[in-house]
């Protein structure tokens, strides 16, 4: 069995102190999550100094399908990532090889056909994201070169995280954030300095990404990678890409659910917003502003989901469930701290952060009141993110799937369609803008008490199972 030079250490994720290899694993996954997040909001800040609300705005409105893309395109690495730490695990290489052969084949796959697909529907497709007539050239003009370069963004998304589930954190954050530091770069001269607006922003963000997927690939095809990329790996056979879709398939479902939420949210934004002082075109661009100031506000909680994961995996495949139940309360304190620490920080200078984004005086002073409201239950949020991860990182992809499909879905649909009505018309004092943001903290709230009982008991189960077979 050949091995890289990775290899030689693969082992310690089953036998290391535990804080330690958390802290290895995390704090590269943490750093490549920020420079995605920092990048997200450097764009906004060059978007919104450059062309003001209507930059911001042309992107929201693309932001719901930008996630349905990447949804689809995502797919086989979701499922693929989940494979290779169960088989590396189980001390099964070359099927881990094999699954990551396979997954390059569909990602490509996927990749051509979310771009075709994507290309002939552009309009609609931004029209239920919110694009009013005035917003839709610059909307389809970015979206248009996203589109462009789906292929490299799905080899980039999927295959970086082989390399952190075979043991090398600190190369997978190399090679995110060369891409990320480009995409930073090329993004203040095309939009800052040339002037591009919008297609100066997608530009930057392909090179970027593309850029980082040649340096994973000629990785992975050398001799240093624990998991080597082989050519005879990429002939799709139903042993590895069956798995691979079987445990991708749910959490693209939620997702995908995810998106749908995304586009009602901006529809529900721009409806309520055209009645009120907001208007349409401000309305988008305020809830865009919040998407990403909340993203940003998750970085460090989906850091430590996406460090622990190849961790809990490789745990669970070596039947070593003590230390997985131990990475699983190490990994909810780490991010009920760091949500702790966030949300205090954007209670104190949340105008000061809203302010440096070119946003009109009136439409500032809303969105600091909107953004407080939305990140109100952050500290919930860590402990239902990291509970996701424990089930996808132990096979169990479809639970993982549904407690996310029943909050976006079940819960977040429908309090997006009635609390705008019905909330106003209860309480005078709340109008319908704040009523739909309202709904996402409450699908917050309501979905960690569902999550908190369900992994309780099955870490409960776990430990009958663990003391029954070390009793024989």
């Amino acid at each position: 069995m050949p091995l890289g030079d990775d290899a030689k250490g693969l082992q310690r994720l089953g036998t290391g102190r535990i804080n330690r290899l958390m802290l290895e694993f995390v704090a590269p996954s943490i750093l490549s999550i920020s420079l995605s997040a920092i990048y997200n909001i450097i764009d906004a800040l060059f978007l919104g100094r450059a062309m003001g609300d209507a930059g911001l705005a042309a992107t929201q409105a693309a932001f719901p399908l930008t996630m349905v893309i990447m949804t689809l395109v995502c797919l086989p690495g979701f499922g693929g990532v989940t494979v290779v730490s169960l088989h590396l695990g189980a001390n099964k290489h070359e099927q881990a090889e094999q699954v990551l052969g396979n997954t390059t084949t569909l990602s490509i796959v996927f990749g051509i056909l979310c771009m075709i697909a994507g290309l002939v529907f552009l309009k609609p497709l931004l029209a239920l994201g919110g694009a009013t007539p005035e917003i839709m050239p610059n909307a389809s003009i970015f979206m248009s070169i996203i589109l462009a370069g789906t292929i490299p963004q799905a080899l980039f998304l999927n295959l970086n995280n082989f390399i952190r589930a075979a043991g090398s954190p600190k190369r997978a954050l190399l090679y995110n954030g060369s891409g990320m530091l480009i995409c930073i770069v090329l993004n203040f001269f095309f939009v800052t300095l040339a002037g591009w607006g919008v297609a100066g922003s997608a530009s930057a963000t392909i090179i970027g990404q593309s850029i980082s997927a040649v340096l994973i690939v000629a990785y992975l095809v050398g001799k240093k990678s624990t998991l080597t990329l082989r050519l005879s790996a990429l002939k799709l056979a139903a042993q590895a890409s069956k798995p691979t879709l079987i445990l991708g398939i749910p959490q693209s479902l939620s997702q995908f659910v995810f998106s749908a939420a995304s586009f009602l949210l901006n529809y529900q934004f721009v409806l309520y917003g055209a009645h009120n002082e907001l208007g349409a075109e401000g309305a988008l661009a305020s809830v865009g502003l919040i998407a990403r100031i909340a993203l940003f506000s998750t970085f460090v909680l989906f850091g430590i989901s996406i460090g622990a994961q190849p961790l809990l995996g490789f745990n669970f495949g070596a039947r070593k469930y003590h230390r997985l139940r131990r990475m699983f309360w190490v990994a909810v304190l780490w991010t009920t701290v760091s949500s702790l620490i966030f949300l205090a920080i954007l209670l104190l200078f949340a105008p000061q952060i809203v302010s440096a984004f070119g946003l009109s005086s009136g439409l500032a002073s809303s969105t600091v009141r909107l953004l407080t409201i939305y990140l109100l239950p952050l500290p919930l949020s860590g402990f239902v993110i990291i509970a996701m991860c424990y089930y996808q990182a132990v096979g169990k992809a479809l639970l993982s799937s549904l407690l996310s499909m029943f909050k976006q879905g079940l819960l977040l649909v429908p309090l997006l369609l009635f609390m705008p009505v019905l909330l106003p018309a209860l309480l005078p004092g709340i109008d319908a803008v704040t009523a739909v943001i309202l709904a996402v903290p409450v699908a917050e709230v309501v979905t960690f008490f569902i999550a908190l009982p369900l992994i309780l008991s099955e870490l409960r189960q776990q430990a009958l199972r663990d003391s029954d077979q070390g009793s024989n």
